[in-house]
């Protein structure tokens, strides 16, 4: 019997731990755990933060966007651009956000130009995912956006997995060009993964 290539055991691993988000309890109570977490722990020095805006299952990402507009009167969301890239965007209001591609909110069209921010810039990433492990290895949704974006990121950005404990798996197959997290964040704790020192 052949072994699993890694791309076969890359999409098992993604199907269980996407269950295993599906059924876990309070989203919101152990996402508000996990901003507390964040808020307290970050370094604060790292200004320029890049959000992603959850949808369904993911760690609920909210509390993160509204406090750190708060704090620094913006926050930088990520959206969809062709050949599956993302674009990065300077928002200052809830307001800027809008229904996009697959019904992620995301800046509205006629703003983006004036305030697109260079990978480069940025100091932290909130990376979603359907599988991570300790030493930081992820499992994506398939599509490959934030891969992309990882390899274009300064060597010194902070690359910050957010999951709940049922997304943590004791290995995920890694390759080559895959980009490790440096923290993992979950509501019971804070993983500083090897990628990290």
């Amino acid at each position: 019997m052949t072994q699993p290539t890694i791309f076969q055991q890359k999409k098992s691993i993604r199907q269980i731990a996407l269950q295993r988000r599906a059924a876990h309890g309070d989203h919101v109570t152990a996402s508000a755990a996990i901003t507390e977490r964040l808020h307290t722990e970050l370094p604060p020095q790292l200004q320029a933060m890049l959000v992603y805006v959850s949808i369904r299952e993911e760690v609920v990402t909210h509390g993160i966007l509204q406090r750190t507009l708060e704090l620094s009167g913006e926050v930088i969301v990520p959206y969809c651009l062709p050949a599956n890239e993302l674009g990065l965007f300077r928002l200052l209001h809830h307001s800027e956000l809008e229904i996009g591609a697959y019904a992620i909110p995301e800046p509205a069209e006629r703003l983006r130009a004036e305030r697109e921010i260079h990978p480069q810039r940025l100091d932290v990433v909130l990376v979603p995912g359907a599988a991570f492990d300790e030493r930081g290895n992820r499992i994506g949704y398939g599509k490959g956006y934030f891969d992309r974006l990882l390899s274009k990121l300064r060597p010194d950005c902070l690359k910050i997995g957010l999951a709940f404990d049922c997304q943590l798996f004791e290995e995920i197959p890694a390759q080559e060009h895959d980009i490790p997290m440096d923290w993992i964040m979950t509501p019971s704790r804070t993983i500083i993964c090897g990628s990290a020192g």
